[in-house]
């Protein structure tokens, strides 16, 4: 891995960089988040698109009878 900041090679388990001293934990942080968020926003698109189909089901149904 390598820091954001100088560009110097760091341990993979390092908290801080050894050349420039930069906090390394930031790094790691924004892309879960950033992971996390698209999860959310899969589920929520999800759950829309079967309230859709459950909403046409029961209108295709309550149209029969």
């Amino acid at each position: 891995m390598f820091c954001s900041n100088c560009g110097a090679e760091v341990s993979e388990k390092a908290v801080v960089c050894v050349k420039c001293g930069v906090s390394l934990k930031n790094e790691f942080v924004q892309p879960v988040q950033q992971t996390v968020r698209l999860a959310i926003a899969g589920l929520a698109i999800s759950l829309l698109g079967l309230i859709e189909i459950i909403l046409i089901t029961a209108g295709i149904f309550a149209s029969i009878k």
